[in-house]
């Protein structure tokens, strides 16, 4: 399955984040305007497809968007702000990740890292075996346009009733987290759209590329 922009949007986007083809393309095009988060290529027969880390970026800018009733910052602002997230630990808020085996999200620093390396988790089939036939389950939340982000993650066996669990909680300097602090904006997403898109995207067999910037 070729890994087009059109696949994203029509199987992912638009069916499970319930965001139109037209608006899904709109973000992207506006991502083009810098190629270290979209590159641009030529359009039609023959395009280039996105990489991984395209698409996360991809994602980004459109999950963590406010609601139509505010003023969203710019999608490429909105990125880099969430990937460069730090990933905050002791006060309370890093949840000590037991039985998290091989996912490299354990050593992820950044959010940008730890979203790179949960979808190359789930192309090479190190996320599968995490699960291991158990009941997992996995959820992103954004604040405030990716000025909070929470990662939750947990599996649990029907059998035995064994269960880990870790949350990862990130931090960004972006300006738009501090605009409403009565008033949260939250958007929460389903790893269920995580593995669709790792399933466009194909099997991993080389090795995960360094972050676009």
């Amino acid at each position: 399955m070729r890994s087009t922009t059109a696949a994203f949007c029509d199987q992912v986007f638009e069916p499970l984040l319930g965001i139109p083809k037209s608006t899904a393309m709109h973000f992207a095009q506006a991502l083009r305007q810098d190629e270290t988060i979209f590159r641009r290529g030529k359009q039609g027969f023959g395009a280039v497809e996105p990489t991984a880390a395209e698409v996360a970026n991809w994602l980004i800018a459109l999950v963590a968007a406010t609601a139509v009733t505010r003023k969203s910052p710019d999608p490429i602002d909105t990125v880099k702000f969430a990937r460069a997230a730090v990933r905050l630990s002791g006060y309370g808020l890093d949840i000590a990740p037991e039985g998290l085996d091989d996912l490299a999200i354990a050593n992820a620093a950044t959010f940008g890292e730890a979203l790179d390396t949960l979808i190359a988790d789930m192309r090479s089939g190190v996320y599968a075996r995490w699960q291991n036939g158990w009941i997992a389950n996995l959820n992103i939340r954004f604040f405030n346009n990716g000025g909070r982000i929470v990662i939750n993650l947990d599996r649990h066996a029907l059998e035995t009733g064994e269960r880990t669990a870790a949350a990862f909680v990130y931090r960004s300097e972006n300006p738009a987290d501090s605009l409403s602090p009565c008033l949260t904006f939250v958007h929460e997403l389903d790893g269920f759209a995580l593995q669709r898109i790792a399933e466009i995207l194909g099997p991993l067999t080389e090795a995960l590329p360094p972050p676009p910037y």
